[in-house]
């Protein structure tokens, strides 16, 4: 007896919204659980004992255990009942194989590592296996109709953050480098990975619109540049030629000019507006940051890192437990993301990374999209820079920030499906 037609599609129809209330909740506590983490690490800004900013070497309230979990339990939910809805096809077959080795592979490891036992932030974290589960929302980024949902959304995530920051900056007195970094640090990664969609989506003829869709830009480079962080400057420049090829490339552009000369002229008058209200603040960072400009702090990492790891262990990977040992300090990570994901899970992780959250960037970027679809595409194509070891501070984790990378990944491949066959 075969199944009714009308009621599978009804079925279908009933589950994806599902998935989308599931997604939004999830990246809801997402968020809130990385303030929470911004919050606790800005209070810690005024102590001197070392410069901790991850969620090992700080005791967190309850609210955050509860938004993380929360957050972890709706993002994997919606992936997995994604995978059933949604039509995998978008994605290709080796796309598809990719996704297949990195949950299987990354399972090994973690059976290996903690059949004996594991403590709960193992497993959220940044080697953990929830990271890895996390890319089921790959498949929930494929539905068009949710992005109707997911890019207000966004907008609120960015805005919200950026007020945040600029608040930070006004009502703080930094008395050190790590005290900015510890107060902003929360807030620029939020900035970061949702002012492109914001500032390309709101671009238009009226000048409020382009002012507003600027605002996370510049309060993300005040931050950078108070902070004294040579990475966030060197991935914010990165944003400068993309939007320029979107702005040459895109095919339903709305304005003529160039958004990224917008974008270079409203940076140069927001910034010396900048400038005026926080001259005192700005001019020691830039001071700080001439400074540091050329010193080297990776070429001795590196050299004890692949002193003590052997090539066996790049091809298969350590596992979630790997460390090497560095001044005299057992060290789970490494500055460089590639390098990182590498010692994890060896070249089938980092193979399957590449083609899921990569290649499809890509692909989107060498042919003509919507604009929307490009900017997250050249968003994913930064990421990529930053996992190069530009910022010590991007890596794969249960963040709201990579999930979004993630759903952004999924656009980019249903841009391609819908290319394809239209």
């Amino acid at each position: 007896m075969q199944a009714d037609p009308v009621y599978h599609s009804a079925w279908i129809r009933h589950v994806k919204k599902v998935v989308t209330v599931l997604v939004v909740i999830g990246l809801v506590s997402a968020f809130s659980a990385d303030l929470i983490k911004a919050q606790v690490v800005a209070k810690t800004a005024s102590i001197e004992s070392g410069y901790s900013l991850f969620v090992e070497d700080l005791s967190f309230p309850f609210s955050w255990k509860l938004a993380t979990f929360l957050g972890l339990v709706c993002i994997t939910g919606s992936g997995v009942l994604a995978l059933f809805v949604e039509d995998l096809r978008r994605v290709g077959r080796l796309t598809i194989l990719a996704f297949c080795i990195m949950q299987g592979w990354m399972l090994l490891h973690s059976l290996f590592a903690f059949y004996e036992g594991f403590s709960p932030f193992e497993i959220i974290s940044f080697k953990g296996p929830a990271v890895w589960w996390s890319f089921t929302l790959v498949f929930v980024g494929l539905d068009r109709d949710r992005w109707k949902i997911l890019t207000p959304i966004i907008y609120a995530f960015s805005f919200t953050a950026t007020l945040l920051a600029l608040n930070a900056i006004f009502s703080q007195q930094f008395s050190s480098r790590i005290e900015s970094l510890r107060i902003l640090f929360g807030y620029m990664p939020l900035i970061l990975w949702t002012a492109p969609l914001l500032f390309v989506t709101l671009f238009g003829d009226r000048k409020w619109r382009m002012a507003v869709g600027s605002l996370p830009f510049v309060t993300f480079l005040l931050c950078a540049l108070v902070s004294a962080t040579r990475s966030w400057i060197l991935l914010s420049s990165l944003y400068l030629p993309i939007l320029w090829y979107i702005g040459r490339s895109a095919r339903d552009r709305q304005s003529k000019r160039n958004p990224t000369a917008l974008l270079l002229c409203l940076l140069c008058l927001l910034s010396l507006g900048g400038w005026f209200l926080f001259h005192s603040k700005v001019s020691t960072a830039i001071n700080l940051l001439s400074s540091r400009l050329y010193e080297d702090t990776r070429s001795g990492q590196y050299k004890a890192f692949f002193s003590q790891v052997s090539i066996l262990q790049l091809l298969v990977g350590s596992g979630p437990r790997g460390t090497w040992v560095w001044a005299g300090q057992n060290f789970t990570s490494i500055d460089g993301s590639f390098i990182l994901i590498l010692f994890t899970g060896g070249l089938p992780l980092l193979w399957s990374y590449v083609i899921i959250m990569l290649r499809p960037a890509v692909l989107v970027l060498k042919r003509t999209a919507p604009t929307a679809d490009m900017v997250v595409a050249g968003v994913l194509l930064v990421w990529g820079g930053a996992l190069t070891g530009l910022s010590i501070y991007s890596t794969p984790d249960i963040s709201f920030s990579h999930n979004l990378l993630c759903l952004y990944a999924g656009r980019c491949f249903s841009s391609l499906w819908e290319e394809q066959y239209s």
